[in-house]
């Protein structure tokens, strides 16, 4: 059932080349469909740059902005990390602003800019705490919600390789570096008996290829460059990786990490996510502190060693506490405690 409030969806990143494959892009074309929403991306261009200033972002929409400043009940905006975007301070209707990734490391300098911002969204006790301790007071944690209906505990992988799965691809060159591409392959290398899949989505990927084959890695490295359905892959894999050398690279909660666990598949990730926390709390994995491939290496040694016991400490309500439905109630509940 359709809510009666109506809500412009404002993303801050371009769609990806295959259409279905960005998590943060699917959540808000629920939350349209619920929300009698409409969605419009104030990022100008088709590829992704680090290098465009948030200043730049929006002006190309101006005029189908100020149309919905006018029509809309509050505009909801979705960042990867806590950014002043100027072209926001047109807007006069309410504003709430999500952040998927990481709020950052340092106290922002337009603080006073976002004062107007009604309500600021993390996912995450961590990014809730340090807004806090920049003086916010404005903020809530929504836990993120992920259809997992198609996901259940699978039987563990045939016999073979010990299989990872990394299901995040890069947006840009420079992260074969920071998303630790280049790490997973060195690793891959240096462990003959071991197999990587590589869920890729049309970007770079005659690079990729070219890695793989520089490093003589085809028979141990599989590439899969299309939409696909990940419980498939899932049921061939033991364990899913997802590494970042810096804060606000992926979502807090990347939902490739979610299903792996929902498939009662233990993960490895980096401990500047801040599912981390989680992963720590529940003993379900192996958290990263050093971005080296030794460490890298020493996890996956301890994933293959504690296998079973990793994953049988997955917690059985994990559906529950990422449930879409709660997640949605939840985004209600704001929506209507700001009108």
């Amino acid at each position: 059932m359709k809510e009666d409030l109506t809500i412009s969806y404002l993303h801050t990143t371009p769609a990806p080349p295959l259409d279905g494959t960005d998590a943060v892009h699917n959540e808000v074309d629920r939350l349209a469909a619920l929300f009698n929403g409409t969605i419009i991306n104030l990022y100008p261009f088709r590829r992704p740059s680090s290098l465009l200033p948030r200043a730049l972002y929006g002006w190309h929409r101006l005029s189908r902005l100020r149309a919905l400043d006018q029509q809309e009940t509050i505009h909801h905006v979705f960042s990867p990390t806590l950014a002043n975007y100027p072209i926001l301070n047109l807007l006069q209707r309410p504003i709430v602003f999500s952040v998927s990734a990481n709020v950052g490391s340092k106290r922002p300098a337009y603080l006073s800019k976002m004062k107007g911002w009604r309500r600021i969204i993390v996912s995450n006790s961590r990014d809730f705490d340090l807004l806090q301790s920049w003086g916010f007071t404005n903020m809530e944690v929504v836990s993120p919600g992920i259809n997992l209906s198609g996901f259940s505990r699978l039987p563990q992988p045939p016999p073979g390789k010990f299989t990872l799965l990394l299901a995040s691809a890069p947006w840009e060159k420079r992260q074969f570096e920071t998303k630790g591409i280049n790490l997973l392959l060195q690793a891959v290398k240096a462990l003959p008996e071991i197999k990587l899949i590589l869920l890729w989505r049309g970007l770079y990927i005659n690079d990729l290829r070219q890695k793989v084959d520089g490093l003589n890695l085809a028979s141990q490295v599989e590439i899969i460059d299309r939409k696909v359905n990940v419980r498939e892959i899932m049921e061939r894999t033991h364990v899913t990786v997802l590494l970042a050398k810096e804060a606000g690279l992926v979502k807090a909660f990347p939902h490739s990490l979610i299903e792996s666990l929902a498939s009662g598949r233990p993960i490895i990730l980096s401990d500047l996510i801040p599912m981390a926390d989680y992963v720590l709390k529940h003993e379900c994995g192996q958290v990263i502190d050093n971005f080296t491939v030794e460490a890298l290496l020493r996890s996956i040694d301890g994933i293959i060693h504690h296998y079973s016991e990793l994953a049988n400490k997955i917690p059985e309500d994990l559906p529950d506490q990422f449930s879409i439905k709660r997640m949605m109630d939840h985004l209600s509940q704001i929506y209507r405690s700001i009108v």
